[in-house]
């Protein structure tokens, strides 16, 4: 019978974290834009045999440095078959199954990011494939040096040559119209739990609809969900980092009702703010 692969289920809650970091600013056409990469760990293995992984949701991305054998990928584009000597890129929230055929990879988990905070490579689809010898020669070469840092600016090589197709969205992301410029100000300087869609519209003078539908297209996210994750990302930072109560971090945050906050971080993240700080804090951070 034939096994049913191991499910991965990725941590999600790593960008309260420091990380190394490669960022570099790049000049366009119209102006200037950044992406930055968070690297989170660089598992490098060996398959002597055949190992199948179902990750139904990665928050991160992926680099496939395929040193010898094959791996064949499923996700919702199709079926991949991955050969030895190339380099690939997985991008992240995209769903995939592995099955990897006594492959040797060098693989890299990163976070990719613009100059405004916002993911880089969620629109990307399939896993696309960088035949470049020197690229691939110059990562390998880093690698045996045991050195991380002159690894990780190898790969970074191979992320701008797979965001080469992005750099036209994210120089455009970068030339904010005073509108958006405001509304990230009115964001990064207020508690989250006191932001309102309605208010922030009734405060730029443009309707809610008008303030949703621009900030979507504009970011390739919900200004809601954006508000959200930023709750989420100043909690767990300060569950993590401090020795603050639970009451004392919802204050914090703006909110009126520790309650309120205990069912808001229950309802995103499947446990109290006290199990969270328990459990995230027995386990190795990513």
């Amino acid at each position: 019978m034939k096994k049913e692969p191991i499910v991965d289920l990725e941590p999600r809650d790593f960008r309260h974290r420091v990380h190394p970091n490669i960022t570099q600013r790049i000049q366009g056409g119209k102006g200037d834009f950044s992406i930055s990469c968070d690297f989170l760990g660089f598992p490098f293995s060996r398959f002597k045999g055949t190992m199948r992984f179902n990750h139904p949701r990665p928050p991160f991305a992926r680099i496939f440095v395929l040193e010898s054998g094959q791996v064949v990928l499923k996700t919702p584009e199709g079926r991949h078959l991955l050969k030895s000597g190339n380099i690939y890129f997985l991008p992240p929230e995209q769903a995939f199954e592995a099955s990897y055929l006594r492959a040797k990879i060098k693989g890299f988990h990163l976070y990719l990011s613009d100059g405004l905070g916002f993911p880089v490579g969620t629109g990307i689809k399939g896993v696309p494939a960088l035949s470049d010898s020197r690229v691939f020669a110059s990562i390998m070469a880093a690698v045996e040096s045991g050195e991380p840092a002159l690894y990780s600016a190898a790969v970074f090589q191979a992320v701008l040559q797979f965001c080469r197709p992005l750099f036209p969205e994210l120089e455009a992301r970068a030339a904010l119209s005073p509108t958006y410029r405001k509304v990230l100000e009115m964001l990064a300087g207020a508690n989250p739990e006191s932001l309102r869609v309605g208010e922030i519209a009734k405060t730029l003078r443009i309707s809610r609809a008008a303030l949703s539908k621009g900030f979507q297209r504009q970011f390739k996210m919900p200004l809601k969900r954006f508000i959200l994750d930023s709750a989420l990302r100043r909690a767990k930072s300060l569950l993590l980092e401090t020795d603050m109560s639970a009451s004392e971090i919802a204050a914090s945050l703006g909110y009126r009702e520790a309650g309120h906050f205990q069912r808001f971080f229950r309802a995103e993240v499947g446990m109290t703010p006290l199990g969270y700080r328990g459990n995230r804090k027995t386990e190795h951070p990513l």
